[in-house]
């Protein structure tokens, strides 16, 4: 499993608003933090972990000193974002052997952010595979990360496949919000076998501790089926038919 080291070269308050993240950058307007140009000593290094560097807001020559950057060194670099449209204005730009992703938390649109529907989210990606290939960027993977997972249908693994991801990280919420509406752990351990049949996956437990109340939720009312305690799960009590599920060699770690 590789271990990741966080890169924050960008500061900026993330527009996109998750309702579960606790990280959203100090500045209102977007820019380049004091020592920027400090690279952690590692292999693989996360870039901009507490906002969303490919915003609408974040200048272009911006972005672009970042990645600049990042090509002069050996690391491994990994970007994310809920915006993936952006992501084709870089084709040149990412360094060799980047990982790019795209945060999706379901099939589902279950409005947690002021992101576009998951589903859209996917199919910029699966552009963008595309897109790479006909570019002859060979030395960038396509990534999913579905962080933190949220209920979703069973045609999930399939849009995901639509993708061709290299890697997927499955984020499982463990102790957070008690209104958060996490799936029940078998569901997801069906998922990852799905999803392992075309790509390496990842299963890691996150924390949240965003600072939200179910009365807070503020794009639509929350949906009655998550209001209910029944949604709340804990996977030490979840019991699993298929126990091959847990023993996959296909779950690796990639950030």
């Amino acid at each position: 499993m590789t271990e990741t080291k966080d890169w924050k070269p960008i500061d900026f308050q993330c527009t996109i608003e998750c309702l579960y993240c606790p990280e959203h950058g100090n500045s209102v307007v977007p820019m380049l933090r004091p020592g920027w140009q400090t690279i952690p000593n590692h292999y693989a290094i996360f870039v901009a972990g507490d906002t969303d560097i490919f915003a609408p807001e974040v200048p272009d020559d911006m972005i672009r000193k970042v990645m600049e950057k990042a090509r002069k060194t050996w690391n491994t670099f990994i970007f994310s974002t809920k915006n993936p449209s952006r992501y084709f204005e870089f084709i040149d730009d990412f360094p060799a052997n980047s990982l790019i992703s795209v945060t999706v938390e379901s099939d589902i649109d279950h409005h947690f952010s002021k992101a576009e529907p998951p589903l859209t989210r996917l199919r910029w990606m699966k552009e963008l595979n595309t897109t790479l290939k006909k570019e002859r960027r060979g030395d960038v993977e396509v990534c999913i990360s579905i962080q933190p997972i949220l209920p979703f249908s069973e045609n999930f693994a399939a849009s995901i496949e639509e993708v061709k991801p290299s890697q997927v990280g499955i984020g499982y919420e463990l102790t957070g919000l008690k209104w958060f509406p996490t799936p029940e752990f078998c569901d997801v351990l069906s998922l990852a076998r799905a999803l392992s049949a075309f790509s390496l996956v990842n299963i890691h437990g996150v924390d949240i501790d965003a600072d939200t109340e179910l009365e807070d939720w503020p794009f639509r009312s929350c949906p009655e089926e998550y209001q209910s305690p029944e949604m709340l799960r804990n996977p030490a009590l979840n019991t699993c038919d298929d126990p091959s599920l847990l023993n996959s060699e296909n779950y690796h770690q990639f950030y």
